[in-house]
């Protein structure tokens, strides 16, 4: 009777662990598990522009964090001219998925460096740059 009982165990045991990673495997594919991406700027990484925008606009996979009674600071996005001056002016700002940040007057020609860093509503953090280039 004892073997019986021992048998049944060992089933009990196999059929939990393997519950358990199923339940890992599907956890670990949901989209709550995904992390924030940058689907898409203006202007886009990497292109040859002969209009400057007022602005830069990029949009993520994800909504954005935006901490109330604070000027959006758990983001941020920074452009750099070819001499290496800061050319953004004023705070960013949010609209869901999509962060923006004003550009000062621009008439130096050349590519310029835009450095992000976002938070999803998830807490997820994503730091990363691109470059554009300016020219007549």
């Amino acid at each position: 009777m004892v073997d019986g009982w021992v048998g049944k165990l060992r089933e009990i045991k196999g059929l939990f662990t393997a519950l358990t990673i199923i339940g890992v495997l599907v956890i670990s594919g949901s989209p709550a598990s995904a992390h924030i991406e940058l689907l898409k700027s203006s202007p886009a990484a990497n292109k040859i522009i002969t209009v400057m925008p007022k602005s830069i606009k990029l949009t993520f996979s994800e909504e954005l964090l935006v901490v109330k009674g604070t000027k959006n600071n758990a983001n941020s996005i920074t452009v750099k001219s070819p001499s290496n001056k800061i050319v953004t002016a004023g705070q960013v700002k949010v609209l869901k998925n999509v962060a923006s940040i004003n550009l000062a007057k621009i008439k130096e020609f050349g590519k310029y460096q835009v450095t992000f860093r976002v938070v999803a509503k998830d807490g997820h953090v994503l730091k990363d740059s691109f470059k554009f280039e300016f020219r007549k």
